[in-house]
């Protein structure tokens, strides 16, 4: 018997007994209901779909001893430094290479004049985009707090009170429907995603300041009602904004579905990546108010623990 002889033997063979084939149902029991095998399952429950433009809201509260932001001509002018960097540099850098390089490769040298000339129009566009989107916040929010020290008045004698090195304060963070977990959502030039939208966007809006006694009274009054009777403090880290910082704890609140206070401990960061030492100087500085605070929080709020994330 030759080769194609024997396989195609084989071939039937396992074709014949159903080999690798689904098994035969064994006869089922006499009262046992047993559904055809050509009847499909019935659908799973879809979930109904989330009302187009709606968004959740999440309560969050605040302590910072950062400056209120005031804006300035050079607030808004330094949204260009960046842009005026690259105009000085390019054109200083091109024109040397147009003296130094040889007529066979002037042609390069133009498409890196074009290559320049793009990338500061984009970097001018980006900068008249933040100087809009700073107005903006602060129309919304009625106060946008900055990135500065806040400036401690000088104690007549002993210790400054709380009230005196921090501020505290509520306000709205939305959370956008159709997100992934962990994402906060923000409008971005590059992405030409320009124009904020609570129904898009993760948003804080309402910043609201409180006196220290009406903050922790109110924040005490949402532990009492919670489940677990607990809270959080969220400490941002190195190039972190206030707006940031609080959207940020929105967010975990929001993702964790917590029940109880969600508050944002915001300490003057820049938020510019170039400003790492300021950082790391205001860093020391907050480190007593950020002790007072937890220890205040600690014996006002009456929560059963209190998670601190950092």
């Amino acid at each position: 018997m030759n080769r194609c002889t024997a396989v195609l033997a084989i071939l039937m063979f396992l074709v014949l007994t159903g080999c690798g084939g689904e098994k035969a149902m064994p006869p089922p029991d006499k009262g046992t209901d047993v559904q055809p095998r050509d009847v499909p399952a019935p659908p799973l429950p879809t979930p109904a779909p989330v009302p187009s433009g709606a968004a959740d809201q999440v309560t969050v509260y605040f302590a910072t001893d950062r400056a209120e932001f005031v804006p300035t001509p050079w607030s808004y002018a330094g949204e260009f430094f960046w842009a005026l960097g690259v105009f000085l540099g390019g054109l200083l850098l091109l024109r040397s290479l147009a003296h130094m390089t040889k007529d066979e490769f002037r042609g390069r040298v133009r498409v890196l004049w074009i290559l320049w000339g793009v990338g500061v129009a984009l970097l001018v566009a980006n900068g008249v985009y933040e100087c809009v989107d700073i107005q903006q916040d602060l129309e919304r929010q009625g106060r946008l707090f900055g990135g500065e020290r806040f400036i401690t008045p000088f104690a007549t004698g002993g210790e400054p009170e709380l009230e005196d090195v921090l501020q505290f304060g509520s306000c709205t963070v939305t959370i956008p429907p159709d997100r992934v977990i962990g994402e906060v959502s923000r409008p971005s030039f590059w992405k030409a995603d320009w124009f904020e939208d609570p129904a898009a966007h993760n948003v804080a809006l309402d910043v609201e300041r409180k006196r220290a006694d009406a903050f922790f009274a109110e924040v005490k009054a949402v532990v009492a009602q919670s489940t677990d009777q607990d809270a959080f403090v969220f400490v941002h880290g190195y190039n972190v904004s206030f707006e940031d910082a609080v959207i940020r704890t929105g967010q975990i609140a929001y993702d964790l579905d917590f029940q109880g206070a969600a508050i944002a401990y915001s300490w003057p960061s820049q938020g510019q990546k170039g400003k790492y030492t300021v950082d790391e100087a205001n860093v020391g500085w907050t480190v007593e108010h950020l002790h007072r605070f937890l220890l205040t929080l600690e014996q006002e709020i009456g929560a059963k623990k209190i998670h601190l994330i950092a």
